[in-house]
């Protein structure tokens, strides 16, 4: 649903929607969520959606996931993005960010943004 919900937006502001993922910066806050997955655990979530985001947009058939935390079958979006994705956004400068600076985010030391568009 998102995936559609997010090129529809993409669509109607013609290109220029963009995704923030937040992890959330402690487990002591998601937990006040009902989230009880740890910081990592929450990454790894965030990675995985991105990743069925990317592949919903990116399909021309239904797609079926069965992930680590998501699972569903024939999962499709008539509407595409604009530019074919939706760049990922997030502030370089934060530790919780997902995609840049946190060594959980990616496995390593890297600043680079592995999901941005090009």
């Amino acid at each position: 649903m998102a995936a559609r919900m997010l090129a529809t937006l993409d669509q109607m502001s013609n290109g220029r929607a963009g995704v923030h993922i937040i992890t959330a910066f402690s487990d002591i806050e998601t937990r006040c969520d009902g989230d009880y997955l740890t910081k990592d655990e929450r990454y790894h979530r965030s990675r995985e959606y991105v990743g069925i985001l990317r592949e919903i947009w990116g399909a021309t058939a239904p797609v079926d996931h069965d992930g680590r935390f998501y699972r569903f079958e024939q999962a499709q979006s008539e509407v595409k993005p604009v530019n074919g994705t939706i760049p990922s956004v997030a502030d370089r400068n934060s530790h919780s960010c997902w995609g840049f600076s946190s060594p959980a985010s990616t496995g390593s030391t890297s600043t680079t943004n592995r999901y941005a568009a090009s």
